[in-house]
């Protein structure tokens, strides 16, 4: 018998989509219930208007535990569901006691109710509140509460624990955990940044994506840019949007089930447009050495750095001649002890020579608009920093339609023109600033000073191409610069590894 979750995935490869009925009835649907003839007949009719385009449907119990009637009208709407259109049941209790107490649960809610999937509350420990769950029955999956949509979540959930917030600290215990391939979590759509955190630390980890059940859209205002990051195995859970006439706009259940279904997939399908641009861009950086990598595992391969050509200049050796007879001289100056491992690197960026390479720069001016677009940060002007962004910035500010600026890489050089170029004055303005690569951010963060003490220009945010260290974030938070970035290290790996042009053996030692 499948598991909650594979008949999870085989509802959303069959229907293309993500969308899961949430059946809350409260005091707002009275007059539904009564047009249809009570309760029962009212949510079958809400299965029977949306069964095309929703995958699961999901009752809180909290709506059904008032009598002894509801709960049986729960137990004949899952069986209706289930029967008739191969719905995956989710149970929605939030359980989470001791072991003894949650043993107890288990049985009453899967030997009563049959759910495939059941919510549970695990900040009690994943041996007491999910494994009873799981020993109950070998197709129960559950949903655990990791970043909820309620705002006094971020009272626990958000704050900082060994330096991750407390629902990635659950993220990465749950994938511990025994069984966890049964094991999702909740994540609401109003934190679309705790899903981008979450997914980026299953990549750094190496773990499969986890199922996500992701509330909030409607009602709680969820942002679409929570799509982007989420992936394939995700539904989204709508209640009030799908059943309560004052979200319904004049449309039927199944009119707006096909809305959000197709919005949400327009939103997919813009991240994997993205992601296969990115991976583009990789991959010609790779063919045109702007991303310099190892060509073996042997040192002599790889990128030297300037510390490392610094020794071979002091040593007297030039590299010359062709790829062969310069790696020659690299394995005898690394047999003599002149350059070691540190001396060279893994992964080299040199994205500065971008302005070499026309197709590569307008890919990356594209994906830096897009991401700046996806900020909703409010600005009057796009500045570069020099040498590496001046190119880019200046293609961004194009796409945007902004007028642009840069700083001179050393102030006061020249003795008849302004340090800043493009006419920044005066004026009280928004600005953001482009940057290629952020590893101490130094320069960015000296520049952003420069121009706060010289103009009255406000700078708040910071778009890179990558994040090179996590430290080069903390620096710019120190220095009040939110940085934005397209992608950290550990993605860039991933990127590389996905790439054509790498050997396995590379990409394993990357990797």
């Amino acid at each position: 018998m499948p598991t909650g979750f594979k008949k999870l995935e085989r509802q959303i490869k069959a229907k293309n989509s993500h969308i899961c009925l949430g059946l809350d009835p409260t005091d707002e649907m009275d007059a539904q219930v009564k047009k249809h003839g009570g309760l029962e007949n009212y949510l079958k009719w809400l299965i029977d208007q949306t069964h095309e385009y929703v995958v699961a449907i999901k009752p809180n119990l909290a709506f059904y535990e008032e009598s002894a009637e509801k709960r049986e009208i729960l137990k004949r709407i899952f069986k209706y569901a289930d029967e008739k259109y191969g719905l995956v049941k989710i149970f929605d209790p939030k359980r989470g006691d001791i072991m003894d107490t949650q043993e107890h649960y288990a049985k009453a809610d899967i030997g009563n109710l049959d759910p495939d999937i059941v919510t549970l509350n695990p900040y009690m420990g994943g041996a007491d509140v999910v494994a009873p769950y799981l020993a109950q029955n070998q197709k129960v999956c559950v949903y655990i509460l990791t970043a909820t949509s309620n705002p006094g979540a971020s009272e626990f959930q958000d704050l900082l624990s060994g330096g991750l917030r407390n629902y990635e600290q659950m993220a990465l215990l749950a994938h511990s955990w025994e069984k966890s391939d049964r094991i999702g979590f909740v994540i609401g759509t109003t934190k679309p940044e705790a899903m981008k955190s979450i997914r980026k630390l299953e990549i750094e980890h190496e773990f499969k994506p986890a199922h996500v059940l992701a509330p909030g859209f409607g009602k709680q205002g969820g942002n679409m840019e929570f799509v982007t990051y989420a992936g394939e195995n995700v539904i989204y859970n709508l209640s009030s949007s799908l059943t309560k006439e004052k979200y319904l706009n004049g449309k039927t259940p199944r009119e707006m089930a096909r809305i959000w279904r197709d919005d949400i997939n327009a939103y997919k399908a813009e991240a994997v447009e993205l992601r296969s641009i990115t991976q583009k861009v990789i991959d010609l950086m790779i063919i045109s050495d702007l991303i310099l990598i190892p060509k073996t595992t042997d040192f002599a391969t790889w990128p030297v750095l300037r510390k490392g050509r610094n020794k071979l200049e002091a040593a007297g050796i030039t590299l010359q001649g062709n790829d062969d007879e310069r790696q020659a001289t690299l394995r005898s100056a690394i047999k003599d002890g002149i350059l070691k491992q540190d001396d060279f690197a893994a992964i080299y960026l040199g994205l500065r020579d971008v302005m070499g390479f026309p197709e590569i720069r307008r890919l990356m001016a594209y994906l830096y608009v897009q991401l700046i677009r996806d900020s909703k940060v409010e600005f009057d002007r796009v500045g570069s920093v020099a040498y590496g962004a001046i190119n880019i910035g200046d293609l961004v500010s194009f796409f945007l339609d902004r007028p642009a600026f840069l700083v001179r890489k050393e102030q006061g050089a020249e003795a008849t023109h302004s340090d800043i170029i493009g006419g920044l004055g005066e004026k009280e303005e928004t600005a953001i600033m482009i940057e290629d690569v952020a590893t101490s951010a130094d320069s960015l963060i000296k520049v952003v000073k420069y121009l706060r003490e010289t103009t009255s220009t406000k700078i708040t945010d910071a778009f890179v191409f990558v994040k090179r260290t996590p430290e080069s974030e903390i620096a710019c938070k120190e220095n009040g610069i939110k940085l934005h970035y397209v992608m950290d290290m550990n993605e860039l790996k991933r990127y590389i590894a996905n790439s054509k042009y790498v050997s396995d053996e590379v990409k394993k030692m990357i990797l």
